[in-house]
């Protein structure tokens, strides 16, 4: 059986072809929560000091409606509810609740299964509400770089998925009911740490790579919406 390159897919792919800037997470995120009602999905993990100011949730807690947060990690909830604020694990979510925004940042490649994951979790989408997700691109200049310097890459050993922008629309299409309505290539998230001279040479390829091609751009966001 042949594949078919649906003409959507066509017109995603030029679309991310055409995308040349680089945005920040941490501001688009809060761009799209502003006076929201948001449910932060997968929020425990996210930064170790939880009272930061600059940890996500925080930040959007200062722009949204209200923000409520959903997890698997109960003892990880304890802690945070215990600093004053509102997670509840999922088996213990209110059903029929909806919101806004639902935001899954950097958490689509920790599930076992992606497709599974977003249709769970779209029962709590208002009709007219997005989907935010962010997460590593396979494409990433470093990791060619790496790959080519130290015949290695790094990664987050708890990630159980890689993808590209291409890929991940194929997840998107095979969901019962969302439909991608916005993409953004993402800076990096880390402030770059003090180099050795392996460092400087491994960041000097990386950010000359990226400026030949956004594919190579670290991070990516997609913003899903329900099929109209």
């Amino acid at each position: 059986m042949s594949i078919i390159l649906t003409e959507d897919k066509k017109k995603w792919f030029t679309k991310i072809r055409q995308s040349k800037n680089l945005f920040n997470k941490d501001e688009l995120v809060k761009y799209f929560c502003k006076d929201k009602e948001v449910l932060d999905i997968g929020c425990v993990g996210q930064d170790i000091d939880y009272s930061n100011p600059n940890w996500i949730y925080n930040q959007v807690k200062e722009v949204a409606s209200s923000i409520v947060g959903v997890d698997i990690n109960r003892d990880g909830i304890k802690q945070i509810n215990d600093m004053g604020y509102e997670v509840y694990h999922y088996e213990d979510m209110k059903r029929g609740k909806k919101f806004d925004i639902l935001l899954m940042l950097d958490v689509i490649e920790h599930v076992n299964n992606p497709v599974e994951f977003l249709n769970d979790y779209q029962e709590f989408l208002k009709e007219d509400g997005k989907i935010i997700i962010t997460t590593p691109n396979s494409n990433r200049a470093i990791n060619f770089v790496n790959i080519f310097f130290r015949n290695d890459y790094s990664l987050n050993y708890e990630h159980t998925f890689w993808f590209c922008p291409k890929t991940f629309l194929e997840v998107i299409s095979r969901t019962e009911g969302l439909q991608a309505c916005k993409f953004y290539w993402l800076n990096d998230y880390n402030k770059k740490q003090k180099l050795d001279w392996k460092g400087k040479i491994i960041y000097f390829f990386e950010k000359n790579l990226l400026k030949k091609s956004s594919n190579f751009s670290p991070n990516f966001m997609f913003v899903l919406e329900l099929k109209k």
